[in-house]
């Protein structure tokens, strides 16, 4: 609920005109630059309710154990812009390690291990390293959507299909009751 006290006056001036003059009392002026500031804040909060976020895709690749370890991982090269994949595909082809990476099946943080150096990565962070080293990135990276597993699927798409197999192995009664 906004509430808002504006004093009003009217004055008669001496050659019989009359003046009415307005002034806001409450809020405050400089609290309603907060007020402002404070609304635009929460509303931006709002958008990011860990609710509206889908579960970390690693994590649940973790704890389906849906991945082998040691699996072969692909970097998708179609996630990136075309500017990005202009600039990414010239070192594929000079160096494929660099888009090559195991699924390791260790941790969150460690969950891919880069064959370029043998270092481990989370699957943005390594997204992310593969865009410093070659190309521009500006914007939030998705990891998850720029590596594939050997049958080609993304591993955001993995982690649907255990939620669809987890629904087709649910007996009919049991999702009805």
């Amino acid at each position: 609920m906004d509430i808002d006290c504006i004093q009003i006056s009217a004055r008669r001036l001496p050659e019989g005109n009359a003046v009415i003059t307005s002034r806001q009392l409450l809020p405050l002026p400089a609290a309603e630059d907060y007020l402002v500031k404070r609304r635009r804040r929460e509303k931006e909060e709002e958008r990011w309710e860990p609710s509206e976020r889908r579960p970390n895709v690693v994590a649940e690749l973790l704890r389906a154990d849906a991945i082998e370890p040691g699996s072969e991982l692909s970097l998708k090269l179609d996630s990136f812009t075309r500017e990005e994949q202009n600039l990414i595909r010239p070192n594929l082809q000079k160096d494929p390690l660099i888009g090559r990476a195991e699924w390791t099946g260790i941790s969150l943080h460690k969950a891919l291990r880069w064959h370029l150096n043998n270092e481990y990565y989370t699957a943005t962070g390594l997204a992310k390293k593969v865009l410093q080293e070659y190309g521009p990135r500006t914007k939030p990276v998705p990891g998850p959507q720029y590596w594939t597993v050997p049958d080609g699927c993304t591993l955001v798409e993995v982690a649907d299909g255990l939620t669809e197999e987890r629904l087709d192995e649910i007996p009919l009664n049991e999702l009805v009751e």
